[in-house]
């Protein structure tokens, strides 16, 4: 009855504290995903998603979007003030790797980085490039935008 009252009644307080503690220590991102992209053509233009009172417009330069190659990004968020602003790159039909870049506000109020495309063997790879916007209140922003390139063999 010793050992209850000496090393389990502890313990148990000390685990209650301790989650007590982590919880409140743990920030809450609350977090907004925005619809698809769905009808997004990057390869030809710039495409730009509106909902919830934002617009937010992603550019990929060169075009059509080559792989391998150093690429342009360029994003405009209206609507919101962001205090940072990324780029993840993931593949839909293969994992490629973890390819989340920072952008960099630019002077006229633009997000601007460098990233690339991984190469892949399969005939068309599927993207999904999401710009993930942080605001000064803890709120996080997802704005998806699809993206299929072709296989290229360079020896043909």
């Amino acid at each position: 009855m010793k050992f209850i009252y000496l090393v389990l009644i502890p313990l148990i307080a000390l685990g209650t504290g301790l989650a007590i503690w982590w919880k409140q220590q743990t920030p809450q991102t609350n977090v907004h995903i925005l619809p698809l992209a769905e009808q997004c053509q990057l390869h030809q233009q710039a495409c730009t998603i509106h909902a919830q009172g934002l617009t937010v417009t992603l550019d990929v330069t060169p075009k059509p979007i080559p792989i391998a190659k150093q690429l342009s990004i360029k994003a405009n968020i209206t609507g919101a003030m962001p205090s940072k602003v990324q780029l993840d790159i993931n593949g839909s039909n293969m994992y490629m790797g973890y390819n989340r870049i920072p952008l960099v506000q630019q002077e006229d109020g633009s997000w601007a980085g460098k990233s690339l495309l991984a190469f892949c063997t399969i005939d068309k790879m599927q993207w999904q490039l999401t710009l993930i916007i942080d605001l000064n209140d803890g709120t996080q922003i997802q704005a998806p935008f699809p993206l299929t390139t072709p296989y290229v063999n360079k020896g043909e």
